[in-house]
Protein backbone atom coordinates (compact mmCIF):
# COMPACT_ATOMS: atom_id res chain seq x y z
CA UNK A 1 0.00 0.00 0.00
CA UNK A 2 1.40 3.48 -0.91
CA UNK A 3 0.07 6.53 0.89
CA UNK A 4 0.88 10.09 -0.24
CA UNK A 5 1.00 12.89 2.31
CA UNK A 6 1.15 16.53 1.20
CA UNK A 7 3.07 19.27 2.94
CA UNK A 8 1.24 22.28 4.27
CA UNK A 9 3.57 25.19 3.36
CA UNK A 10 1.94 27.63 5.77
CA UNK A 11 2.12 25.51 8.90
CA UNK A 12 5.14 23.40 7.91
CA UNK A 13 3.82 20.27 9.58
CA UNK A 14 5.93 18.05 7.31
CA UNK A 15 9.40 19.12 6.21
CA UNK A 16 9.05 17.71 2.69
CA UNK A 17 6.28 15.92 0.77
CA UNK A 18 6.81 12.22 1.30
CA UNK A 19 5.50 8.90 0.24
CA UNK A 20 5.25 6.40 3.04
CA UNK A 21 5.34 2.71 2.31
CA UNK A 22 4.11 0.17 4.80
CA UNK A 23 4.96 -3.50 4.54
CA UNK A 24 3.50 -6.06 6.89
CA UNK A 25 5.69 -9.07 7.59
CA UNK A 26 5.79 -11.97 9.99
CA UNK A 27 8.52 -12.25 12.58
CA UNK A 28 10.29 -15.56 13.36
CA UNK A 29 7.84 -16.18 16.20
CA UNK A 30 4.91 -15.50 13.85
CA UNK A 31 4.18 -12.01 15.32
CA UNK A 32 3.37 -9.13 13.02
CA UNK A 33 5.94 -6.41 12.31
CA UNK A 34 5.55 -3.37 10.12
CA UNK A 35 8.35 -1.74 8.14
CA UNK A 36 7.98 1.92 7.29
CA UNK A 37 10.05 3.48 4.54
CA UNK A 38 10.01 7.16 3.67
CA UNK A 39 10.72 7.94 0.05
CA UNK A 40 11.67 11.48 -0.97
CA UNK A 41 11.17 12.38 -4.60
CA UNK A 42 14.15 13.53 -6.71
CA UNK A 43 12.87 17.07 -7.10
CA UNK A 44 13.01 17.60 -3.33
CA UNK A 45 16.50 16.26 -2.64
CA UNK A 46 18.23 19.61 -3.30
CA UNK A 47 15.82 21.67 -1.22
CA UNK A 48 18.00 21.69 1.90
CA UNK A 49 21.12 22.51 -0.10
CA UNK A 50 19.33 25.41 -1.78
CA UNK A 51 18.13 26.76 1.57
CA UNK A 52 21.63 26.54 3.04
CA UNK A 53 23.03 28.23 -0.06
CA UNK A 54 20.61 31.12 0.36
CA UNK A 55 21.10 31.56 4.11
CA UNK A 56 24.83 30.89 4.52
CA UNK A 57 26.04 34.26 3.15
CA UNK A 58 23.71 36.10 5.54
CA UNK A 59 24.90 34.02 8.48
CA UNK A 60 28.56 34.70 7.62
CA UNK A 61 27.92 38.45 7.28
CA UNK A 62 26.06 38.48 10.59
CA UNK A 63 28.91 36.62 12.30
CA UNK A 64 31.45 39.09 10.87
CA UNK A 65 29.31 42.04 12.01
CA UNK A 66 29.12 40.68 15.57
CA UNK A 67 32.91 40.23 15.68
CA UNK A 68 33.50 43.73 14.29
CA UNK A 69 31.09 45.21 16.82
CA UNK A 70 33.00 43.48 19.62
CA UNK A 71 36.34 44.78 18.32
CA UNK A 72 34.96 48.32 18.09
CA UNK A 73 33.39 48.20 21.56
CA UNK A 74 36.63 46.95 23.10
CA UNK A 75 38.66 49.55 21.16
CA UNK A 76 36.36 52.35 22.31
CA UNK A 77 36.61 51.40 25.98
CA UNK A 78 40.38 50.78 25.84
CA UNK A 79 41.02 54.09 24.04
CA UNK A 80 38.99 55.98 26.63
CA UNK A 81 40.92 54.29 29.46
CA UNK A 82 44.26 55.00 27.77
CA UNK A 83 43.44 58.70 27.32
CA UNK A 84 42.25 58.99 30.91
CA UNK A 85 45.31 57.34 32.47
CA UNK A 86 47.73 59.30 30.27
CA UNK A 87 46.02 62.61 31.06
CA UNK A 88 45.97 61.87 34.80
CA UNK A 89 49.73 61.31 34.87
CA UNK A 90 50.52 64.29 32.62
CA UNK A 91 48.34 66.70 34.62
CA UNK A 92 49.78 65.57 37.97
CA UNK A 93 52.49 68.25 37.84
CA UNK A 94 53.45 71.27 35.78
CA UNK A 95 56.79 69.58 34.99
CA UNK A 96 55.01 66.64 33.36
CA UNK A 97 52.56 68.86 31.47
CA UNK A 98 55.26 71.09 29.95
CA UNK A 99 57.70 68.32 29.05
CA UNK A 100 59.06 68.56 25.50
CA UNK A 101 58.57 64.85 24.78
CA UNK A 102 55.25 64.46 26.61
CA UNK A 103 53.39 62.71 23.76
CA UNK A 104 56.16 60.10 23.39
CA UNK A 105 56.30 59.48 27.14
CA UNK A 106 52.51 59.10 27.35
CA UNK A 107 52.52 56.77 24.36
CA UNK A 108 55.17 54.36 25.61
CA UNK A 109 54.35 54.41 29.35
CA UNK A 110 50.54 54.72 29.45
CA UNK A 111 48.71 54.41 26.14
CA UNK A 112 50.42 51.36 24.58
CA UNK A 113 50.30 49.26 27.79
CA UNK A 114 46.57 50.04 28.09
CA UNK A 115 45.92 49.10 24.44
CA UNK A 116 48.23 46.06 24.52
CA UNK A 117 45.35 43.55 24.25
CA UNK A 118 43.54 45.46 21.52
CA UNK A 119 43.51 44.00 18.00
CA UNK A 120 46.30 45.31 15.77
CA UNK A 121 48.43 46.53 18.71
CA UNK A 122 49.91 43.72 20.82
CA UNK A 123 53.51 43.81 21.97
CA UNK A 124 54.84 44.49 18.45
CA UNK A 125 53.79 48.15 18.50
CA UNK A 126 56.38 50.18 20.40
CA UNK A 127 55.77 53.71 19.13
CA UNK A 128 52.91 56.03 18.23
CA UNK A 129 54.40 57.23 14.95
CA UNK A 130 54.91 55.86 11.46
CA UNK A 131 52.59 52.97 10.63
CA UNK A 132 51.40 52.53 14.22
CA UNK A 133 47.62 52.21 14.71
CA UNK A 134 47.90 54.47 17.79
CA UNK A 135 48.40 58.25 17.85
CA UNK A 136 48.79 60.55 20.88
CA UNK A 137 48.63 64.33 20.83
CA UNK A 138 48.79 66.78 23.72
CA UNK A 139 47.84 70.44 24.09
CA UNK A 140 48.98 72.52 27.06
CA UNK A 141 47.00 75.70 27.69
CA UNK A 142 48.40 78.21 30.16
CA UNK A 143 46.02 80.06 32.47
CA UNK A 144 43.70 82.45 30.73
CA UNK A 145 41.09 82.03 28.07
CA UNK A 146 38.20 79.86 29.17
CA UNK A 147 39.90 78.53 32.29
CA UNK A 148 41.63 80.43 35.10
CA UNK A 149 44.18 77.65 35.57
CA UNK A 150 46.47 75.77 33.17
CA UNK A 151 44.97 72.72 31.47
CA UNK A 152 46.29 69.78 29.54
CA UNK A 153 44.33 68.03 26.80
CA UNK A 154 45.35 64.52 25.73
CA UNK A 155 43.93 63.07 22.50
CA UNK A 156 44.36 59.33 21.76
CA UNK A 157 43.40 57.92 18.37
CA UNK A 158 43.30 54.16 17.77
CA UNK A 159 42.59 52.56 14.39
CA UNK A 160 40.57 49.34 14.77
CA UNK A 161 40.98 46.76 11.99
CA UNK A 162 37.66 45.43 10.68
CA UNK A 163 36.78 42.48 8.48
CA UNK A 164 35.65 44.76 5.71
CA UNK A 165 33.54 43.57 2.81
CA UNK A 166 34.74 45.35 -0.35
CA UNK A 167 32.19 47.93 -1.42
CA UNK A 168 30.00 47.28 1.63
CA UNK A 169 31.93 48.11 4.80
CA UNK A 170 35.24 49.81 5.68
CA UNK A 171 38.38 47.84 6.48
CA UNK A 172 39.23 49.96 9.54
CA UNK A 173 37.68 52.50 11.90
CA UNK A 174 39.48 55.34 13.71
CA UNK A 175 38.39 55.83 17.32
CA UNK A 176 39.47 59.06 18.96
CA UNK A 177 39.04 60.01 22.61
CA UNK A 178 40.21 63.12 24.41
CA UNK A 179 40.51 64.13 28.05
CA UNK A 180 41.15 67.63 29.39
CA UNK A 181 42.34 68.03 32.98
CA UNK A 182 43.60 70.93 35.09
CA UNK A 183 47.33 70.87 35.78
CA UNK A 184 48.11 70.70 39.51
Amino acid sequence: MILKIREDHLTGRLAVPTAIWYQDQKNADNSDITQVRVIVSRSERGQAAAEVGLLLPWLVITFMAVLDFGFCAYGLIATENAARSAAAWAAASNTNATSSNLATTLCTNYVLPTLQNAPNVGSGVTTCSGSSPVRVSTTYTASGGTYTFPTLAVQVTYTVPLMGIPGLSPSNLAISRGVTLPVR
